[in-house]
Parts: structure tokens; C-alpha cells; sequence
């Protein structure tokens, strides 16, 4: 069970997993990597990322944290652009991204 008090999630919710075999590469293979269709099922703003302090690619570009690592410094997260999907994008732990919460145990 998720703690909520500890989690960036509420409890009931949960980050979808990253990587090679995780469910953003799910995602995107059912919308055969189709970015246009991807980001109107996603239904979410574009809202770029943060890195140290200053806001990049706001409206081009969609960063979503995964709970996958890809190592002890980087993490696996979709990222969306008007033309890709790359799901098993990874960068450092202290991007600022945004975070997509889904209903799971």
C-alpha cells in the first residue's frame, strides 16, 4: 500500500514504471509512437522541465517521472514532443518534471 504521507502519490495511486518493459513503453507502442494522437489521449499541457532553476521547452516538450531507475543517479520518464514519444528517456534525479499519477496498487 502506498503511504501518501511519504509518496507524491495518494494513497490508491501510483508513477507508472519506466524503462524498456514499463508502462510508458506500453503506452506508446499502443499508439504505434504517434505523438500527435499520444499527447490528445494524454490530455495533459505540455509544461516543460526545470533544471537549476530555470523553466526549458514549456509548451514544445512533456517530461513525466516514472518510478523506474535507470541507475542511482538517473530515472526513467516519458518524454513528448510534438513529433516523439520517448519513453525510455533518463536523466538525472533532480530534473524538475512533472508527475502523472495513475490508479494502481
Amino acid at each position: 500500500d502506498i503511504n501518501a504521507s511519504v509518496d507524491i502519490c495518494p494513497t490508491g495511486w501510483r508513477m507508472p514504471t519506466g524503462g524498456d518493459s514499463g508502462e510508458y513503453q506500453v503506452l506508446a507502442s499502443a499508439y504505434s509512437s504517434n505523438a500527435t494522437n499520444f499527447k490528445t489521449a494524454l490530455s495533459t499541457p505540455l509544461s516543460g522541465a526545470i533544471s537549476v532553476g530555470i523553466a526549458y521547452y514549456q509548451s514544445m516538450n512533456g517530461y513525466f517521472w516514472s518510478s523506474s531507475y535507470q541507475s542511482t543517479s538517473n530515472v526513467y520518464y516519458l518524454r513528448v514532443g510534438s513529433r516523439y514519444i520517448s519513453p525510455q528517456y533518463n536523466s538525472s534525479r533532480i530534473s524538475g518534471v512533472s508527475v502523472r499519477c495513475i490508479v494502481g496498487s
